[in-house]
Parts: structure tokens; C-alpha cells; sequence
């Protein structure tokens, strides 16, 4: 632009040096023309001297032109020159410039300080919006790890805005608006809706902050759980101008709380379960004993045969609470298991109020067969068979056989009592025996709730999926 200026000014800069040059050489032309004829009025014919006017004023055109051209050049051209040179991207730098001088020098100086911080804060503000994009992207990715998301909401103009985070929560696309507030709160669940309704309300007329945890249902299926935080700007004249808050998405928080509690209420069922077997132990032992020490080795015995049916059922619940398993520990502390006992049946699964009642009852035949059956004499041995009917009920035959047989009378002792009581009473089945000379059989009948529950029942994640809408409140 200003070489543009430049050659505008050179060319008027001559036209009017030319034109001034003609001006003043005609002006005084004249002035000499009149002159001369008033002093030679009557003399010789001037037509001789009207030629030396002409050459005079035109070489006085000539001179007064180029010193007008030459005055004119100083003072502008020639400066705007260095003004271009000054002001040239090369020459931003200011402290190249001269710190003393004329306008021109001044105006460049001034120009490059303008350009110099202009040039720096546009490298500011791009570092600065740099910074903000790279903050952004940091609260974009924490709320991502955190599942919160921030919202505002303005009850005047009724215009809401959601982060990232707050759209992949509800189920919508981030490159949308929001969706308007009455569809919004359409999917939080119908039990809940109230409450949250209820308490954006109350803040949108009184300022009062909130706090809850809701059901919301993103899909119209799937069931997760919201925590909200809200409070409220109030301006000058008491109104609320604007809501602010957070969702965070704690469904898998409340899915762990909810585990705990089952837990919680499964091992207090379980604790008063043994309890209940250990006072049976003691009465059973104590009225069949003779003195302490048969006693104390009788509860001895019992309580490890409990604390080994524990261990199985709380080590690894499906593997632990197979019945052959249970079986082969109950009858592998009677000497050579594989040599006195024969042990067939299928893969069947005992939930884990059955397990410790079973393996005291297979613990007390191995013990009384180890006391009075077939264990007592060589080639004595047990076959402890089971089978699962179509209807879930459980059948286990115990058979011993002895190679000559007892001419004593048999009768039930405390072992077996025992043995009826935990599978009547504590498992509602049956047991049925016959006291023969050749050995004992024995048969159990276990009702389909001793076997172990469905995956659902002690996998959380099978068990959100099963009914997600009637999770119960919080």
C-alpha cells in the first residue's frame, strides 16, 4: 500500500512541479513584457524582444519546475521511501528503527511497535486458546475416568447445556443440542421421576441447592443409577438466573453396595446356620457321652468335619459345593478312601445352607461305619451312590457291606440321630435306614432346594440383566 501511495505522489508531485513551473514562468514573462514596453513605448519594434521572453520564462519553467520537483521529493517521496523500508516484514523489529528523528521516524517507530505487538499477541492468544483446548481435553478425559458430567440449566429463557460426558450418560449424541426438559426427565424412572422433578423445581423457584441419587432408564431398558449435586445463581433481585450441577454415573457403585448387603445378610444366615448345628453337636454328644474326654473328642471331630464343609463351601463356591466333593472329604479321613469306599454319581451342584448339614451327616456315617460297620472289619467296604430325579430332588443311597456278619442286636446310636435331625430338620428331606447284620443301608432324600442356586442368584452380572426395571430404590 504505500509503495501505491508512493507512485501517486511521484506522479502528482511532477504534474504539479510542472504546472507551477509554467505558472511562475508565464507570471513573470508577462511581468517582463509589460516592463519592457513601458520603457521602450515609442522606441524600435519589440517583435525581436518578444522572442527573448520566451526563451527567458521558458528556462525560468524549467527551473522553477525541477526545484519544485526537487523540494517535493525531499520532503515527501523521499521520506515515504524510508517509511516503506521501515515498515517492510522484514523490518518489524523496533529496535532497529532509530530512536530519534522526525514525524516520519516517529510514525515508523510507532507502526512497528503497533505491528511488533500485534504480531505478539496474536502468538499469545494462540498459546492461550492451545492451553484452553488442552485443559478442555484433560476435563473431557477426568470426566470420561470419573463418569460426572457438569450441566446448566437457565429457567428464564429455558436453554440448557450438557459436557460430553452428561450426553453419553443419558444415551445421546454430542454433537446435538440437548434434548428439551420434558423428554429429558422422561427417562429417569418412573418411581424416581417425582423426586427429581420435585427437587429442580424447588431450586428453580427458591435457590436451594439438591443432592440424590436416581434410576434412569437411557434406552428405555437398561436400568443405571445417577448421583446429582445442583445449586443455584441468584442475582440482585432474589431470582434465579441460572442452575448448575453434576451426573455422575455410579451404577456399578450401587451394584457393589447392593452385593454387600446380600452378602452381608447371606453370612448372618450362614453364622446362625452353624450356630444352630453346633448347639445340636453339643446336645447330641452330651447325651451319649460318657465322660468329658469322649465328649470333647466327639465335638472335636464334628467341628472339624463342620470347619472342612466351610472351607469347601466359602473357597470356591461352584466347585467346592459339588457333592463329590463333599463325599470324597467326608470320607477320605476314614483311612484308605479308594480301598473302603465306592463313590459314583453325577456332577451335582449343593447350595451352601445344604453343604455344611450334608457333609456332618456323611461324616457321622463315616464315622459310626468306622466305629460299628464295615470299616471295623477287613475287606469291609461303603458305596455311597447318588442321582438327581426330573423333578430336582436329590437321592443318595449309602450301602455298607461286611464280610461276616454282626450276630449282635444293632440299634441306632447318637450317629445317626444326628445324622436325621440335620437332614429332616435343618434340609426338610428324609432318611430311612435299615439295621441289617450285613450292614447298614441308609437312604437320603434331599428337596430341590439343596441344590445350588442358579448363576443368577450369586452372579451380580447375571443378575443386573435378568429384571432391570424393578431394581429396588436406593
Amino acid at each position: 500500500m504505500l509503495r501505491w501511495a508512493r507512485q501517486r505522489i511521484a506522479v502528482q508531485l511532477a504534474l504539479t512541479a510542472l504546472a507551477a513551473g509554467l505558472v511562475a514562468a508565464g507570471v513573470l514573462a508577462a511581468a517582463e513584457f509589460l516592463l519592457f514596453d513601458h520603457a521602450h513605448s515609442g522606441g524600435p519594434a519589440q517583435g525581436d524582444h518578444f522572442g527573448e521572453l520566451i526563451i527567458a520564462g521558458a528556462a525560468e519553467a524549467i527551473i522553477i519546475g525541477a526545484t519544485v520537483y526537487l523540494v517535493g521529493w525531499w520532503l515527501w517521496v523521499r521520506r515515504l521511501d524510508r517509511l516503506t523500508r521501515c515498515v517492510e516484514p522484514q523490518g518489524v523489529d523496533a529496535a532497529a528503527t532509530p530512536s530519534k528523528g522526525d514525524e516520519i521516524d516517529r510514525l515508523s517507530r510507532s507502526i512497528n511497535e503497533f505491528i511488533s505487538r500485534a504480531v505478539e499477541n496474536e502468538r499469545r492468544l494462540q498459546r492461550l486458546v492451545a492451553e484452553l483446548r488442552k485443559t478442555e481435553a484433560h476435563l473431557h478425559e477426568a470426566q470420561s475416568l470419573a463418569r460426572l458430567g457438569s450441566w446448566e440449566y437457565d429457567p428464564v429463557g429455558e436453554i440448557t447445556w450438557w459436557s460430553r460426558q452428561v450426553y453419553r450418560i443419558f444415551g445421546h449424541d454430542p454433537a446435538g443440542p440437548p434434548p428439551p426438559l420434558e423428554p429429558h426427565l422422561q427417562q429417569y424412572h418412573p418411581e424416581d421421576r417425582k423426586r427429581i422433578v420435585e427437587s429442580l423445581d424447588r431450586s428453580t423457584k427458591t435457590g436451594s441447592p439438591y443432592h440424590g441419587r436416581y434410576r434412569i432408564l437411557p434406552d428405555g431398558q437398561t436400568l443405571r443409577w445417577v448421583e446429582t449435586h445442583a445449586y443455584s445463581q441468584i442475582d440482585d433481585d432474589g431470582r434465579v438466573i441460572r442452575v448448575t450441577g453434576t451426573v455422575q454415573d455410579i451404577t456399578e457403585q450401587v451394584e457393589r453396595e447392593q452385593d454387600l448387603q446380600r452378602l452381608t445378610r447371606e453370612l448372618n444366615h450362614r453364622v446362625k446356620n452353624n450356630i444352630s448345628s453346633i448347639i445340636a453337636l453339643i446336645r447330641q454328644s452330651a447325651d451319649h457321652a460318657h465322660d468329658v474326654d469322649a465328649l470333647a473328642g466327639r465335638l472335636v471331630d464334628r467341628l472339624k468335619a463342620m470347619a472342612i464343609a466351610h472351607e469347601m463351601a466359602v473357597t470356591n463356591r461352584r466347585e467346592a459345593s459339588s457333592l463329590d466333593l463333599i463325599v470324597s472329604a467326608m470320607t477320605r479321613v476314614y483311612g484308605d478312601a479308594d480301598a473302603a469306599f465306592d463313590i459314583d454319581g453325577p456332577d451335582i451342584g449343593i447350595s451352601a445352607d445344604a453343604a455344611t448339614p450334608l457333609a456332618l451327616t456323611l461324616h457321622e456315617l463315616a464315622n459310626n461305619a468306622a466305629k460299628h460297620g464295615a470299616l471295623t472289619q477287613p475287606g469291609g467296604r461303603v458305596r455311597v451312590q447318588w442321582s438327581r430325579r426330573p423333578d430336582g430332588t436329590i437321592d443318595i443311597a449309602w450301602t455298607e457291606s461286611l464280610p461276616r456278619p454282626i450276630d449282635a442286636r444293632i440299634e441306632e446310636g447318637d450317629g445317626l440321630g444326628l445324622a436325621r435331625g440335620f437332614i429332616e430338620h435343618q434340609l426338610s428331606g428324609r432318611l430311612d435306614y435299615d439295621l441289617d447284620p450285613a450292614g447298614l443301608r441308609l437312604r437320603i432324600g434331599l428337596p430341590a432346594s439343596a441344590l445350588d442356586r442358579p448363576a443368577d442368584d450369586h452372579d451380580p452380572t447375571a443378575r443386573r440383566d435378568a429384571n432391570p426395571v424393578a431394581s429396588p430404590s436406593a
